[in-house]
């Protein structure tokens, strides 16, 4: 075959080219030709054209169809397929090699035991029209005990230029297949490369790389399954089970690795299994099992309002997957109105619709992650717009978040859910807020509950609108604490909660006489709360309680003993005057002692309506102490045979004789006489 190519160029040095490809039909020495390439590949060859064996023709013409078959006489024949012979260069030939590289990237790749293996190598120099190449195998899969056939373009075998290959269905359609007969199984090829029958027995192999056998906790994104696994692998799936159950299936992608997301997860223990399939059913499982307990509270940020006429579009992110509720209304003290989503985000976006134009709106907003931790910001407000058709973005974040970053210490009301609550188990919920004095609550059920909210909320120094009265002493901060069920539920409840030393100081109050106050059927009871830790910037009480309502942390203030020397006389002053040094001392130590007794009659009058019992019990002994001492009286008396008065015997003068008559042994007991 030869290519002519003619060039003209002008005198403008334009240049034109064309080329005229032609053959030089010759006749060839087929006999020289076909011993030569024989002893050179090791097996013998064929040359047929019009169905009758050309190998050993001395003159054979090239100008037809030929078929080129070489012969491996136990394993395989190779065939190339109806060529024209103009179209070969007969002076290059190809080369056959099973080499020992070959076979163990293709056990690498496929898993599995290479049964036979043709590869064909410089096809292209011998021939570069196209062609269809076959190779024909002895036997079939089961007399040869292999499951798959793979094809694989290129010099090298690996994951990427290997294929498994199908059935032709009776016909060869242009891509590599294969068909099956009782002797022989033939496979076809569009370019010659390398043909690999396996038999894959062996089950692909799993490596979890997460989640682990350990404890997981405080995670901000959702869980990750991740695997890797034998290149022959075609799917994977993945079961969990315990407190959140999924499933999932993938198939192969080219890759090995195999990733889903199996979050959000209930606090609990899981089991997740993971099941993985070759192409010939070889399956391989595992499983691990690990704890997730999510404690982490979220906090909300990045506030942004977008407002119009009759709508409002809400924004905000938070730093793990939470859902999304928006509480709103005309009112800050009724937010009767709510928006919500149920998917779990970090970035959230809710609209409110049906607004009324030119109207003040308040919100607030909720975000619960799936373990039932809630954080509430707000409220907030906005005002629609009036006389307007155009979108207006307020963007009033600056004012909602004056930090930049609203974190779990800036927030005056904390949430948290319990899914199930088993009885008696002590529950405990940890405020971590500035704002918040209550810092610890801890409760126990009755029963079993499920499905249950504690709201905490601080007042600041503002007194409920809904109660009259003001409780004793100096108030440090109003709390509403909140259930979602009833009072009579609880078995028992604490609080702990702090006041900062300066307030001690600045308000004069006494850190040692520090109460928390109950509303109760329109009353505040009081409830003296212990100090147990005096360390740091704050001091720290806790306190039973029965129930949960609005509290007040307040502390008594300090009693004044400063001596005015004033000439005007009140209560607690006292007038200095020019007397003698005695007179003045006298004074002095007669105010000093009156301004003690008033202390300590004030002192001790609190301390009887605080701790009322100990009186009780002190009046108690008292009286059982007399009642003994008369008791034993009059068996003295007895005793000693005297003859006493009722007011004798029941006076605290001493027994001696002169006050009775001693009786003779025979005589009546003694009878009191009454005067």
């Amino acid at each position: 075959t030869y290519n002519l190519t003619v060039c003209a160029e002008d005198d403008f040095n334009n240049l034109n080219c064309t080329s005229v490809k032609f053959y030089v039909n010759f006749p060839m020495n087929m006999t020289n030709w076909t011993n030569k390439i024989s002893s050179s590949l090791n097996y013998n060859l064929s040359i047929f054209a019009n169905g009758s064996d050309q190998s050993q023709n001395e003159t054979f013409n090239v100008n037809q169809s030929i078929n080129l078959t070489i012969y491996n006489n136990t394993d395989w024949n190779l065939t190339i397929m109806n060529f024209n012979g103009l179209g070969a260069n007969w002076g290059k030939f190809l080369s056959i090699t099973n080499d020992d590289l070959n076979v163990s990237n293709a056990i690498t790749y496929m898993g599995s035991k290479v049964v036979k293996m043709v590869f064909v190598r410089n096809v292209t120099n011998f021939l570069n029209n196209n062609y269809i190449g076959l190779v024909r195998f002895k036997g079939n899969s089961t007399t040869e005990s292999f499951n798959g056939i793979f094809y694989c373009q290129g010099e090298i075998i690996n994951n990427t230029s290997c294929t498994k290959i199908n059935s032709c269905n009776g016909g060869y359609s242009g891509n590599a297949c294969f068909n099956e007969t009782i002797n022989y199984t033939d496979v076809f090829v569009p370019h010659f490369s390398a043909i690999v029958l396996s038999n894959d027995s062996i089950a692909p192999s799993i490596i979890v790389n997460s989640p682990l056998n350990q404890s997981y906790n405080n995670d901000t994104i959702f869980l990750i399954a991740n695997l890797t696994t034998s290149a022959d692998t075609i799917y994977c799936n993945y079961s969990l089970s315990g407190n959140t159950t999924k499933n999932e299936t993938k198939s192969t992608n080219g890759s090995s690795t195999y990733s889903w997301n199996i979050g959000p997860l209930l606090n609990g223990v899981y089991n997740i299994s993971f099941y993985c399939k070759d192409g010939y059913n070889n399956s391989n499982s595992t499983y691990v099992i690990f704890t997730y307990n999510d404690t982490l509270m979220p906090t909300i940020n990045s506030i942004d309002e977008n407002v119009d006429i009759t709508s409002a579009t809400i924004s905000w992110s938070t730093n793990e997957y939470t859902n999304s509720t928006i509480l709103y209304g005309t009112s800050s003290s009724s937010l009767s109105k709510n928006v919500s989503k149920s998917d779990w985000e970090k970035s959230h976006s809710l609209s409110i619709s049906d607004l009324n134009s030119g109207t003040k709106y308040y919100y607030n907003i909720t975000s619960c992650d799936i373990n039932g931790h809630c954080v509430t910001n707000g409220t907030f407000d906005f005002t629609t717009e009036g006389n307007t058709t155009s979108n207006t973005d307020k963007n009033e974040s600056d004012n909602k978040n004056p930090s930049g970053n609203t974190q779990n210490t800036d927030v005056t009301e904390i949430s948290h859910v319990w899914l199930n609550i088993p009885a008696g188990q002590k529950t405990t919920m940890s405020v971590s807020s500035e704002k918040i004095a209550l810092t610890k609550v801890t409760f126990t059920f009755l029963q079993d509950i499920k499905s249950v909210m504690l709201n905490v909320k601080s007042l600041g120094t503002n007194e409920p609108s809904s109660i009259s009265k003001t409780p004793p002493n100096k108030v440090y901060q109003f709390i509403e604490v909140s259930l979602s069920v009833s009072n009579n539920l609880l078995s028992s409840a604490n609080f702990e909660f702090r006041i900062p030393k300066t307030w001690f100081t600045s308000e004069n109050t006494d850190s040692n006489s520090v109460y928390l106050y109950r509303y109760y059927d329109g009353t505040w009871q009081s409830f003296a709360a212990d100090m147990i830790d005096n360390s740091g910037n704050y001091y720290t009480y806790q306190t039973k309680v029965p129930g949960f309502s609005y509290f007040a942390i307040a502390s008594k203030v300090k009693e004044s003993t400063k001596i005015s020397t004033n000439n005007t006389t009140n209560d607690n002053s006292i007038i200095v005057t020019n007397n003698s040094e005695q007179q003045n001392n006298s004074l002095m130590v007669n105010q000093s002692t009156n301004v003690t007794s008033k202390s300590f009659i004030k002192s001790l009058v609190d301390f009887s309506k605080e701790k009322w019992y100990i009186f009780v019990g002190l009046a108690g002994l008292i009286i059982i102490g007399i009642s003994t001492f008369f008791i034993i009286k009059y068996l003295k008396a007895r005793k000693n045979k005297y003859e006493l008065s009722f007011k004798e015997a029941f006076s605290f003068e001493p027994i001696i004789e002169s006050k009775g008559k001693k009786k003779n042994k025979m005589e009546e007991p003694p009878v009191f006489k009454l005067e």
